[in-house]
C-alpha cells in the first residue's frame, strides 16, 4: 500500500522496541543527572555543616578554654559543642527521609514507571555521609582545641 501511494520514497520505519529503548535511555540519563545534582547538593550541605560547626566552636572558644583549664578533655568538649548538630542532623534525617521516599515513590507508582527503583540505600548512604562529615568536624576541632593555649585565648579581651 505504501509503495502505491509514495513510490519514489523509501520506507523509513522503526521497530517499537527501538522507540522504547530510546525512551528508557532518556529516563536513565535524567536519573543520572538527578543523582549527580543530589550528590552535589549533599557535598555543598556538608561544607555548610562544617562551616557552621567551625563558627560554633569559634563563638564558644572562651567557654571551651575555661573548661579546658578546669581539666576537661578537648575531645569531650568538642563532642559537647557538636552534640546539638548531631541531634539536629538526626532529627532532620528522620523527618526528611520518609518524606523524600514518599515523594519519589508516589510519582513512580502514579505514572507506572516500574523500571525506576528507589530503595532505602540512597537515603542511608547520604545520612552516613553527613554523619561522617560531622564526626570529621568533631575530630578536627578536637585536634585544634587540644593545641590551643587557654591562657592566650582567655587573655585576649
Amino acid at each position: 500500500m505504501g509503495d502505491q501511494l509514495f513510490p519514489d520514497r523509501p520506507f523509513d520505519g522503526q521497530l517499537q522496541s527501538a522507540v522504547f529503548d530510546e525512551h528508557f535511555a532518556s529516563w536513565k540519563n535524567l536519573t543520572n543527572a538527578i543523582l549527580w545534582l543530589a550528590g552535589l547538593a549533599l557535598i555543598i550541605s556538608c561544607m555548610g555543616l562544617f562551616g557552621l560547626a567551625s563558627q560554633g566552636v569559634s563563638a564558644k572558644m572562651k567557654e571551651i578554654c575555661i573548661r579546658k583549664v578546669l581539666g576537661a578533655n578537648a575531645g569531650i568538649v568538642a563532642f559537647r559543642v557538636h552534640l546539638r548538630y548531631l541531634v539536629l542532623i538526626t532529627i532532620g534525617a528522620a523527618i526528611a527521609m520518609p518524606l523524600f521516599y514518599l515523594g519519589l515513590t508516589i510519582p513512580i507508582k502514579t505514572f507506572d514507571l516500574d523500571y525506576i527503583t528507589v530503595g532505602p540505600g540512597v537515603f542511608v548512604v547520604s545520612y552516613i555521609l553527613v554523619i561522617a562529615v560531622a564526626l570529621l568536624s568533631i575530630v578536627r576541632h578536637a585536634v585544634v582545641l587540644a593545641r590551643v593555649n587557654p591562657a592566650v585565648t582567655l587573655r585576649g579581651d
